[in-house]
């Protein structure tokens, strides 16, 4: 709820008016304008934002068009409270955090009221903010507080497949930059190793550098996105793929897997996990499961991870004598699914 406000919030007046691009060659935008090389064109977000185009009701306060089911309809360009590209603002996701941490603290501390009736009037420095918003802040009583319940915690459990692995050997692949695809890879091994699969688990240069066949047959690889280019671990093998160094290679035989992780607000969102799974899937190997997504923007957890993919599709098909499956779209593991 807090994020959908403070998305809304964003929409409307966003706290950097504008941000400036330039074309690399002379282009005309839209059939009309021309505009020549390195000539800067400023976008004006708060006219973006309200365009009657992209937003129905523009003008309107409405959280739910950050639901994920809106947020699917929406037009890629049409929302850059953050900025545009390589160059949108790093901190992004670390604001948003600090933001819903510290309202939340807010609002369960002190009950906010604007005695005043204030009209909004922008005040504009580096960023804009209100002029003169002045509200009415006191301490917020026990009895005005939701009350959840005070039942105890009960851990979540997810369902996998009843399977042996008889010592039957396959390999996790990480490509990671911060860490979270090589925190996944390395659970979801170790669920295997439970299971009794001997696994195990090395970045994605360490394995298929140069674009080489892989030494084990079943494969899962779990990697992120950094701008649309390759993540830290995995940068020699997107150097191979630009090269085409896995064009015409011959894995039949092998069986793969690919959980794409990332963040769907950041441009090029699971660009170089689609771009493995493709490169993987034309050398001839069969997929184990259709290509999976983890998008850290719609909530979900590493349950929901096992959910979205061991458990809907079988934890079983990991090992199983594969058939090769239609295309179809990816997985999603998510809150709201």
């Amino acid at each position: 709820m807090i994020e959908r406000i403070l998305n809304e919030a964003l929409r409307l007046w966003a706290t950097a008016p504008p941000y400036t691009v330039a074309p690399y060659e002379d282009a005309v935008i839209g059939g009309r304008w021309h505009l020549r090389k390195d000539r800067p064109v400023n976008v004006f977000m708060l006219g973006l934002h309200r365009n009657a185009k992209a937003w129905p009701d523009s003008e309107e306060f409405d959280i739910d068009r950050s639901l994920p089911k809106n947020v699917a309809t929406h037009h890629p360009h049409a929302y850059k409270s953050f900025g545009d590209g390589e160059r949108a603002c790093i901190g992004r996701q670390f604001a948003m955090a600090e933001a819903k941490i510290a309202m939340a603290m807010l609002l369960r501390a002190f009950s906010v009221s604007d005695p005043h009736g204030y009209r909004l009037r922008i005040k504009e420095t580096l960023t804009i903010k209100p002029e003169e918003f002045f509200i009415r802040v006191r301490t917020r009583q026990p009895h005005e507080r939701l009350q959840l319940g005070t039942g105890e915690a009960v851990a979540e459990e997810v369902e996998v497949g009843a399977i042996a692995g008889t010592g039957q050997r396959f390999a996790v692949l990480y490509g990671a930059s911060l860490g979270t695809a090589r925190d996944i890879a390395e659970e979801l091994a170790e669920r295997a190793r439970v299971d009794g699969f001997e696994v195990v688990v090395r970045s994605m240069d360490d394995s298929l550098r140069d674009g080489a066949a892989p030494e084990d047959k079943v494969i899962v690889i779990v990697a992120a996105t950094y701008n649309g280019r390759a993540p830290d671990s995995a940068v020699e093998v997107e150097r191979a793929l630009d090269a085409g160094a896995f064009e015409g290679a011959d894995w039949s035989g092998a069986r793969f897997a690919v959980l794409g992780v990332g963040n769907s607000q950041w441009p090029n969102y699971q660009h170089f996990p689609k771009r493995v799974d493709a490169a993987i899937e034309a050398t001839g190997a069969t997929w184990l499961l259709p290509r999976a997504e983890v998008d850290a923007s719609i909530g979900g957890s590493r349950a929901a991870i096992w959910r979205g993919w061991s458990r809907a599709r079988g934890c079983s098909a990991m090992y199983a004598t594969p058939t090769r499956p239609s295309r179809r779209p990816p997985i999603r593991a998510c809150r709201c699914c």
